[in-house]
């Protein structure tokens, strides 16, 4: 479901906008809410679902290595390096790709970490991406695309302590393609 009616317009002006390119004419739209004609929308629906939608994850580390040297003046090496992998959020907006933020400080405003997220984490070596995957049974996975902590900034391979986080974000991994 697209998120609001004023993105569904968006996206039904976009593609009816497309389709005119296409060839087709405008009107062809008004038939897809006819029963007679539920295999063309289906064939449609069929066209979107193959599409693949990931944002390959080069382009998101190129993005955040960009955007977090302009916005917060990073110059250590090791600075933009994390930032290229672990501060996506900013670039997931961009995108419009959703991510849930939590927080090890109340007062801020976000839930607490979740304990599972946090178990996963204890002890864990550093690596790019930060894959979780807490769910036993589930082949549901997370990216972190937030990574905040209060002292440390760590390297890959460094073991991750899980009193040093301050703040953490994840996105399922289904909308990014770690292949590119």
């Amino acid at each position: 479901m697209v998120r609001g009616m004023g993105m569904g317009m968006k996206v039904l002006d976009l593609l009816v906008n497309e389709a005119e390119k296409q060839g087709a004419d405008k009107e062809a739209f008004a038939f897809l809410t006819r029963p007679r004609f539920k295999g063309n929308l289906e064939k449609i629906g069929k066209a979107i679902a193959e599409c693949d939608w990931r944002i390959p994850a080069s382009e998101m580390r190129a993005l955040a290595r960009k955007r977090e040297s302009e916005e917060y003046g990073l110059d250590s090496e090791a600075e933009i390096e994390q930032a290229a992998n672990l501060w996506w959020s900013g670039t997931c907006i961009d995108f419009g790709i959703p991510y849930d933020r939590y927080c090890q400080n109340p007062n801020h405003g976000d839930p607490a970490i979740l304990p599972i997220f946090l178990k996963e984490l204890d002890g864990k070596a550093m690596e790019y991406p930060l894959i979780l995957s807490p769910f036993i049974g589930s082949e549901r996975r997370f990216v972190v695309v937030d990574f905040i902590t209060t002292e440390a900034l760590y390297r890959p391979g460094d073991r991750i302590d899980i009193n040093q986080i301050d703040a953490l974000a994840v996105a399922d991994c289904k909308y990014f393609d770690f292949e590119k």
